[in-house]
């Protein structure tokens, strides 16, 4: 049975990778996508000088020209990386789930992830959210096992996983704030956890040092650019704009 369980998540996994390169034309990168390629193919000194002042770490953009530089510059191989990404990050998803709940949960669970349109969507868009969904998925399923069983390899791997989501996306640090819960769940493997994040933040630092100051100047000024401020959406738009997102109607 736990077989069966492992053969739906893979199915469902595939279904991600047929969805996403069936949603798109063969020109379209998605939401911003033609804007991160540019970023991958400029200078990499003039597009870490952009990204400082910008609310994305420079990661995936790094990557992304790396990959251009092995696979060859096209529409199609652009959009490889966002779908491997999060095809990682769903099969780290079952084999958390399913260290957490067991192989129905795990099976189940990623039946609802990879058919999530907006993953599908993520999977398909040439943007850092696909990279920094899956470097996340996969940092939180090996912080765990180096809570449970701690090994020095696995601290490494858990730091310098950790460390590459952080400079992917921002939105990592809700998945530290669960690594940090599990220093407090997790006792046996207390000091492997706390090493492993502490090495994160380390390889961290250099950038951060830049970056942090700018964004909580961003956060503190979000009125950037000359915008006007903006009027507080009532009720019935913002229920309309949920609907909007979640049925695309």
């Amino acid at each position: 049975m736990a077989r069966a369980w492992r053969w739906l998540a893979v199915a469902s996994i595939l279904a991600t990778l047929g969805m996403a390169l069936w949603i798109y034309t063969s020109q379209e990168l998605g939401a911003d996508g033609y804007l991160s390629t540019g970023l991958a193919l400029g200078p990499p000194s003039d597009t870490l000088r952009y990204l400082i002042n910008d609310q994305h770490p420079p990661l995936y953009y790094l990557a992304l020209r790396g990959w251009f530089d092995l696979a060859g510059r096209s529409f199609l191989q652009a959009r490889w990386l966002s779908i491997a990404s999060v095809l990682i990050g769903e099969a780290a998803f079952f084999a958390l789930v399913r260290s957490l709940a067991g192989g129905r949960a795990a099976g189940l669970a990623t039946v609802v992830l990879a058919t999530c349109p907006a993953v599908v969507a993520v999977a398909a868009t040439v943007r850092d959210y696909s990279m920094g969904i899956g470097l996340s998925l996969l940092a939180l399923l090996v912080t765990l096992r180096a809570a449970r069983r701690p090994a020095v390899w696995i601290a490494v791997a858990a730091a310098v996983l950790n460390a590459a989501a952080l400079l992917t996306w921002y939105f990592h640090v809700a998945v530290l704030v669960a690594c940090v819960a599990l220093l407090i769940v997790e006792r046996r493997g207390r000091r492997t956890v706390a090493a492993a994040l502490a090495g994160a933040g380390a390889l961290c630092l250099p950038w951060l040092f830049f970056t942090v100051p700018v964004l909580l100047q961003r956060a503190a000024a979000p009125q950037a650019f000359g915008a006007p401020r903006a009027r507080a959406p009532v009720i019935s738009e913002q229920l309309n704009f949920l609907t909007q997102f979640a049925f695309g109607e």
